[in-house]
């Protein structure tokens, strides 16, 4: 996590770095998110941060450099809210889940995952301006910051790769890594369609929940090849 890291023994200088370190990224962020990734430089970076621009390289040898540290913050702030949801949910199904009727707990199931993926749209809406500029830069070939931001979609979809690859050794099932990866790969695109369109107004967000809730299911059932877990249902 991209913390400040102070603690009893560290000195009142490496306090102050780390500090400084903080406030370069909150600033970085806040910058992204008010006007993008256009005209984003180290100048303006370190004065929102209150600091003079030569001091910039006390703390990164180059933007990019900085952007890293903003991407994490971004994953943080977007990926463990949604992966804390996601496990609490899951908790609640099994322990209300029945053991005489296996279709009232597939129905169950189904209202969890569109809670679920609703709870992923108000997040991505709510940053919706973050959002766009991640997209943007995960497909601009030509990006000045090297794709580092839009990297953040990478380095979700690894982690949900992971969190669900675990999930599944949890419940002894035994899924295909690659099922996982077409599994999170191909609802975070759909999700990040959606999304658009949601902003754009072409539709609602329950309407663009319900059509990935219905993929979601598809791609659960044939990728992830769920039917040890209807049967154990």
């Amino acid at each position: 996590m991209v913390k400040a890291q102070n603690n009893s023994s560290s000195t009142p200088r490496q306090i102050s770095k780390e500090q400084t370190r903080q406030r370069l990224i909150q600033s970085a962020h806040k910058l992204i998110l008010e006007k993008g990734l256009a005209g984003l430089t180290m100048n303006k970076i370190s004065r929102k941060a209150g600091i003079a621009q030569p001091s910039f390289y006390n703390h990164y040898s180059a933007l990019s450099e900085l952007i890293i540290d903003v991407r994490k913050l971004m994953a943080e702030r977007y990926l463990f809210p949604l992966q804390n949801y996601f496990v609490k949910a899951v908790s609640i199904w099994k322990e209300q889940k029945s053991t005489q009727n296996p279709q009232q707990n597939r129905e169950a199931l189904r209202a969890l995952n569109e809670d679920y993926l609703s709870y992923n749209f108000d997040i991505l809406l709510r940053d919706i301006n973050i959002f766009k500029v991640v997209l943007a830069d995960y497909h601009d070939q030509g990006s000045p910051l090297q794709n580092e931001l839009g990297k953040l979609i990478d380095d979700i979809n690894l982690a949900w790769c992971e969190f669900l690859s675990h999930l599944a050794e949890e419940n002894k099932l035994a899924i295909p890594q690659v099922h996982i990866q077409l599994y999170v790969d191909s609802l975070s695109a759909l999700t990040h369609q959606l999304v658009l369109g949601c902003d754009q107004s072409r539709y609602t967000k329950d309407q663009a929940v319900l059509v990935l809730t219905r993929f979601s299911e598809t791609l659960i059932t044939e990728q992830l090849s769920i039917t040890s877990l209807n049967s154990n249902i």
